[in-house]
């Protein structure tokens, strides 16, 4: 009826048109039979004009427009047109508003970035239990690791070769990479996956809407909601014991407001000796959308999540000599030798559209972290605790074994925010963000066989930091249509403000190192450009980004004022070319990312795991990255997806020190152009799947990492060697063996089907006795086969 009512007030428009030009046309525009009102029009010989209130659009000219672009919030389509008839051009909803619903995140494929996009479907089928960072292993340029072997508990990834502290994390636009750290300890999101929408790894420095921090990769992850009612279970069971249940339900939109939850349990005992973890979490997003039409559209989302680990501490490794003798060794006995740590975080999200051309986007957030790790200490010094020494039987006793707990109490909160607005094919956005950050560190034993009762549970250290983070950026992009494609260059300019107070050792007013009040700050101006060329199936893109990092707690508390670390800086230059035709795809990239004072790992980690690390004058990556992706037999039921990274890592010249405890002090040892540490020079996967029917597939993953050196001196006793694992993931719909639900799906998961011996992860360190330079390994072994059977059942 309504297409009808259209059709002849079409015919009405165009009898009293006024024959003026040589080409006249009109139109009008649909989404799902209601009128589109606002949206523009840009034919390619001509202005552009809005849709009218019944979705009516009418332009003429002295030229013939055969295409023309529509755009309305974000979304853009290119039309034909054909003169002096009826143009009527019909969309669906989810087409148009598919980045507009509910939809926090955004990352336009408007600039020349280096991404890749991982959807729900793509790893529902592996989601088991393993964290996020064993899920996008597969991913171009990635390395990911696991403490205790199994893809359960500590996990991280490396992207290009850059650590996870340059890895920026960010969950519907709101930073969730520790301020002090830089990392994600993914361990305290246990689960997460099963509440994801989206992924997407950018690999470089990317645009300024990466998140504040981006400097080697961002990683963004984008929440669900489902607006249709639904109950679902997810269970798996397999290898180490590892059990995994969790149960979501949405409520459906009523009275335009939904709400989806989830809650989950994960168990693991680990590969690695007692590496046991048990995880718990919970996922709520409540939604509300408002508006009455599309130039006031928008909604509010109120979400927290929040995780509790507690992990039986592999985060030390094994030794080179017990790696020969027994891979899963932990050194650890004592029974609660563990971390205990709970985050939670709590978001309030607005989109709003401000008329037709316009979005406003606003997040406030913050997040809570408290817990400790609690560890048995052999021989420690009473007066490393502020204790004297005690005298029994005329002994003086100046060593004690003890329990000690180590805590942190953080606070994080703030804002983030940004505006855009379109105006014709300029494309604008302003945003910026201010965060703060409390961070308790303080120590306490909690009991010890020479340790005063007066001691016990009593603080032997405190130590509070603050960190201030604000920045504000601006982008611009510019579609030049041409005859045979777009040109679209962007520029983009961020500055960013960091005020981080600490405490760290310094000199007193007697000459005496001690742990003092300290203050950096950093003022940083990030410039970005780039230009893209689209033409029918391809795109060529070229950009240049500039970013700059702060270091992190531990380089700053490590190190004695007057040499403290200073920040790093990257100058990353990214050409591109993809082609992709709809059933095969092609990407290449190559890139050229050139530092200044990278803080490169030496090779040493500290007292909890985390590597150290130092300033190295001059030294870059560069590689090319290879994409591609193809479909073929009957109904395109095999398919075969591959990456591959070929680069380059190197220093120009790396001081090593030596601990010298013949003598006191540090040798000095200088190493010039050698491989940056745990950067392999080949990383590569494939996926190959078979899908004979929508209800079974079989896919092959295939990961191979090159050597990887230990440390910057690229020696052949300090490295790892390189490995190629492969899995199986089989998964099977069974919903019509069980009609009463909507979703019945097995799913098969078996790791490192060939059963290789690989270690992903480790670090060394040196010193010299007795006249002799001794280097210890530790690494971090990996699972040999194993398996996980996963569950899924779903009601509509």
């Amino acid at each position: 009826m309504i297409r009808n009512y259209f059709f002849l007030l079409l015919l009405f428009t165009a009898s009293i048109a006024e024959a003026q030009t040589d080409y006249s046309y009109l139109g009008a525009v649909f989404v799902d039979d209601e009128p589109l009102v606002g949206a523009t029009i840009t034919p390619q010989n001509g202005e552009t004009t809005l849709t009218d209130d019944n979705g009516v659009f009418q332009f003429e000219g002295k030229h013939p427009a055969t295409t023309a672009v529509l755009r309305y919030l974000g979304f853009k389509k290119s039309i034909n047109l054909t003169v002096e008839q009826d143009n009527l051009i019909y969309l669906t909803e989810e087409e148009v508003f598919e980045k507009n619903r509910l939809d926090p995140v955004f990352i336009s494929a408007k600039y020349p970035v280096t991404q890749t996009t991982v959807g729900k479907e793509d790893i529902e089928s592996q989601n088991l239990g393993q964290d996020i960072p064993i899920l996008l292993e597969q991913l171009p340029s990635v390395v990911s690791t696991s403490d205790a072997g199994a893809g359960i508990g500590y996990s991280g990834l490396r992207v290009r070769g850059s650590d996870a502290s340059r890895v920026n994390v960010t969950v519907n636009d709101i930073p969730l990479s520790d301020s002090e750290s830089q990392l994600v300890f993914w361990v305290n999101m246990p689960d997460f996956a099963s509440s994801t929408d989206k992924i997407t790894l950018v690999r470089g420095v990317g645009t300024s809407t990466n998140g504040a921090g981006a400097f080697g990769a961002s990683l963004h992850l984008q929440t669900g909601l489902e607006k249709d009612a639904y109950a679902e279970y997810n269970g798996s069971y397999g290898s180490f014991n590892t059990f995994k249940n969790s149960l979501q339900f949405g409520t459906g939109t009523k009275n335009e407001w939904t709400a989806n939850a989830r809650l989950s349990k994960i168990e693991s005992d680990g590969y690695i000796d007692r590496a046991t973890a048990d995880l718990q979490s919970y996922f709520v997003n409540v939604a509300h959308e408002h508006g009455t039409s599309a130039s006031n559209k928008g909604d509010l989302q109120f979400i927290t999540f929040k995780g509790h680990e507690k992990t039986y501490q592999a985060w030390y490794g094994v030794s080179e000599q017990q790696l020969a003798e027994n891979r899963t060794f932990n050194p650890y006995n004592y029974e609660n030798q563990v971390d205990n740590y709970t985050q939670g975080h709590y978001q309030l999200l607005l989109n709003q559209n401000v008329g037709l051309q316009n979005a406003l986007k606003v997040g406030l957030h913050y997040t809570k972290g408290q817990g400790y790790f609690e560890e048995f200490k052999e021989g420690e010094s009473l007066s490393d605790y502020g204790l004297d020494n005690v005298v029994i039987g005329g002994e003086v006793i100046n060593e004690t074994n003890l329990v000690r707990r180590r805590w942190l109490d953080n606070d994080f909160f703030g804002i983030v925010s940004s505006f855009d607005w379109e105006n014709g094919n300029h494309y604008t956005k302003i945003g910026g963000s201010w965060n703060k950050y409390l961070g308790g560190h303080f120590g306490e034993i909690i009991r010890g066989e020479f340790v005063p009762t007066t001691a016990i549970n009593e603080n032997y250290y405190d130590n509070d930091a603050t960190k201030q983070d604000a920045t504000i950026y601006a982008k611009y992009t510019y579609d030049l249509e041409l005859d045979n494609g777009l040109l679209r260059p962007f520029a983009d300019l961020q500055f960013r403000s960091i005020n981080y107070d600490f405490v760290g050792l310094a000199l007193d007013g007697s000459g005496e190192i001690q742990n003092l009040p300290q203050n950096a700050k950093h003022n940083f101006v990030n410039p970005k450009l780039g230009l893209s060329y689209e033409a029918g199936n391809s795109q060529v893109y070229a950009s240049f980004s500039r970013a700059q990092k702060e270091p992190n707690r531990n380089d700053y508390t490590e190190s004695p004022a007057g040499k403290l670390p200073v920040a790093e800086e990257l100058n990353d230059f990214e050409l591109g070319y993809g082609w992709n035709n709809g059933v095969q795809s092609l990407k290449v990239n190559g890139y050229f990312m050139d530092y200044k004072n990278q803080l490169a790992i030496t090779g040493g980690v500290n007292d909890v795991g985390e590597y150290s690390r130092q300033n190295v004058d001059d030294s870059y990556r560069a590689g090319i990255e290879l994409e591609g992706r193809t479909a073929f037999g009957s109904s395109n039921q095999f398919q075969l997806q591959a990456n591959a990274t070929f680069s380059q890592n190197r220093i120009k010249e790396f001081t090593e020190r030596i601990d010298n405890f013949d003598v006191g002090g540090a040798d000095l040892v200088v190493h010039k152009d050698t491989d940056l540490a745990l950067s392999p020079s080949v990383i590569a996967g494939a996926n190959f799947t078979y899908a004979p029917s929508k209800d079974f597939s079989a896919t092959l993953l295939s990961k191979f990492v090159g050597d990887q050196f230990l440390d910057n001196t690229s020696s052949e006793s300090r490295k790892l060697d390189s490995y190629w694992v492969n899995n199986i993931n089989l998964s099977g719909n069974l919903g019509r063996f069980v009609p009463s639900l909507s979703k019945v799906e097995l799913n098969v998961l078996v790791n490192n089907i060939l059963n290789e011996t690989y270690e992903s992860n480790g670090y060394t360190f040196g010193y010299i006795y007795g006249g002799e330079a001794t280097y210890e390994n530790y690494y971090y072994p990996q699972a040999g086969t194993n398996a996980l059977v996963g569950l899924r059942l779903r009601i509509d």
